[in-house]
């Protein structure tokens, strides 16, 4: 995060939008990513703050919450990414609706990532996606 980053600032800016009805998708776009790269930094601080200040019982509970919410966004990252790919064609590649299995690649996937074999899995996952 750069050091003159000011989020009251930016709260101000977007207030001062949405008042005069030019309400920018793109610098709210901002704003929440700048929140959430905000909480990371936050929980980092917590952890270093865990780390001197030993036993404290309110700093961890903190730092719990924190890294309770952030978690939670990552799973809703997460959840949104998968669902785009649900509804891209290289879903219906690995996944058989027909039989609601996953189809043959996905296992060849599976077994060659317990092998080890990270160059063919990578090497078929972007073969996959370029084709898609």
């Amino acid at each position: 995060m750069s050091n003159n980053f000011n989020f009251d600032e930016m709260m101000n800016n977007i207030k001062k939008q949405i008042k005069n009805g030019e309400v920018n998708c793109g610098s709210l776009k901002d704003l929440i990513e700048k929140y959430k790269e905000l909480c990371f930094h936050i929980q980092k601080l917590l952890e270093y703050a865990i780390k001197n200040a030993k036993g404290d019982k309110d700093i961890n509970n903190l730092y719990n919450e924190i890294k309770d919410d952030n978690i939670a966004n990552l799973c809703d990252q997460l959840r949104a990414y998968g669902k785009r790919l649900r509804d891209s064609g290289v879903y219906e590649r690995f996944y058989d609706k027909d039989k609601k299995a996953p189809a043959g690649m996905t296992f060849r996937l599976l077994e060659l990532s317990r092998l080890g074999k990270r160059d063919e899995v990578f090497y078929i996952i972007l073969r996959e996606f370029a084709t898609a």
